[in-house]
């Protein structure tokens, strides 16, 4: 399978196991009452993580998918747990890759949540 085509079948397979999850997710509460305040971004993505297992969704979606190893130089690949988070956002917030990687280098509460607050190297718009 080309790289291009492995790609695209990843996305629509990840945007498949997504789907369902993301449903789910209640901006202003679990429980579906509003609030007048909307909650901070830290909060909605503490909520997300309390509905998703991303470290069983990244071996779910590894064994659906597996990512290409090989001798093919240049810089390692980041852990598929820090990108599958990083596709949550993006489809949660409607970003393209270039918002994605701004948002990413933005925000710290972006990079908390892709475990990426350490990370001397953020994935960039060709990466996501």
């Amino acid at each position: 399978m080309t790289e291009k085509r492995y790609e695209a079948w990843e996305k629509i397979q990840a945007s498949r196991l997504f789907s369902g999850h993301l449903d789910q997710i209640r901006p202003f509460g679990g429980s579906g009452q509003t609030s007048p305040v909307k909650p901070s971004k830290a909060r909605l993505l503490a909520e997300i993580e309390s509905y998703i297992d991303f470290g069983v969704l990244a071996m779910k979606l590894d064994r659906i998918a597996p990512r290409p190893v090989g001798p093919q130089g240049g810089s390692p690949p980041f852990a598929a747990e820090t990108m599958r988070r990083i596709l949550v956002l993006k489809r949660l917030y409607n970003l393209a890759n270039e918002e994605m990687d701004y948002e990413l280098l933005d925000r710290m509460s972006y990079q908390r949540f892709c475990g990426l607050e350490q990370a001397v190297n953020i994935p960039d718009s060709t990466t996501i």
